[in-house]
């Protein structure tokens, strides 16, 4: 019995499944391709600016903190600006000072 009303359920299904919304709008249906050809049109450009809104959102929050140490240490001083400043040379990487 559950087989026969399975088997009558797949045999009925396709009948709905061919209406469609611009068939059943009859002679508005002009109006209706229209319309749903400026919503394919539209929503990919929607989608792609959603996405990119979305990834700055992110990338704001994620590097907000990224250079605070840096730019809250004081400029270094160069050293012909001072008088009196010395620079110190430094040695070579692997060598030691004397």
């Amino acid at each position: 019995m559950r087989r026969a009303l399975a088997a009558l359920a797949v045999l009925l299904a396709p009948a709905p499944a061919l209406a469609c919304a611009a068939c059943a709008a009859g002679a508005d249906s002009n109006r209706v391709f229209f319309i749903m050809t400026m919503v394919m049109s539209v929503l990919p450009l929607l989608l792609i600016g959603a996405g990119l809104w979305w990834i700055a959102r992110h990338a704001r929050e994620r590097l907000q903190g990224e250079f605070e140490e840096r730019d809250s240490l004081p400029a270094p001083r160069p050293a012909d600006a001072a008088p009196g400043a010395h620079a110190v040379p430094q040695a070579p990487v692997g060598m030691a000072r004397p």
